[in-house]
């Protein structure tokens, strides 16, 4: 494990930063949708295979923190970068508030419910559809500017931390 993050991160942000100049735009997209759900499988894998809760809630989260990104960066013209702080604090705030009627619950009840929450928001999302049309994030900035890439090797290095915390639990 120990040589995985010797050689493994350094080829792997090596070829991340290679990708936008070896591939052409939808290429691009294609590869950064990968990696964002691959986010969302880690953490199904922290909640589910970790915490042993069954909670399907990540998707309401992940959806908001992923508008509040759209909207920021497509609408208002803000740096992927800088949208990051608010895509996290808006679906941590709607968390704490879903969260307390449901704080109690385990196993089954809490899957169910956290599926209901998903269809309510997935109904709130079809009826705002207009919306959608416009908001494409712009992700060639993401990879452009130098002064982002302290950023992703931060979101990294959290995202490692966080996984090897509860390794230790």
């Amino acid at each position: 494990m120990k040589e995985l993050r010797r050689f493994g991160y350094p080829i792997f942000f090596a070829v991340m930063a290679l990708l936008p100049h070896l591939l052409d735009p939808r290429w691009q997209a294609v590869a950064i949708t990968f990696l964002i759900f691959s986010v969302v499988a880690l953490s199904q894998d922290i909640v589910l295979g970790k915490s042993g809760m069954f909670n399907m809630g990540q998707a309401i989260f992940f959806g908001m923190g992923a508008y509040t990104t759209a909207i920021l960066n497509s609408q208002y013209g803000w740096p992927l970068l800088a949208t990051i702080p608010l895509a996290i604090l808006i679906p941590a705030i709607f968390g704490v508030l879903l969260a307390g009627p449901i704080v109690h619950l385990r196993g089954d009840y809490l899957l169910v419910t956290t599926i209901g929450f998903n269809i309510v928001a997935e109904q709130s999302r079809r009826h705002h559809r207009r919306a959608e049309r416009h908001l494409r994030p712009r992700f060639d900035e993401f990879f452009r500017r130098r002064s982002d890439q302290p950023g992703v090797r931060l979101l990294f290095r959290f995202r490692r931390a966080a996984a090897d915390s509860l390794d230790h639990a």
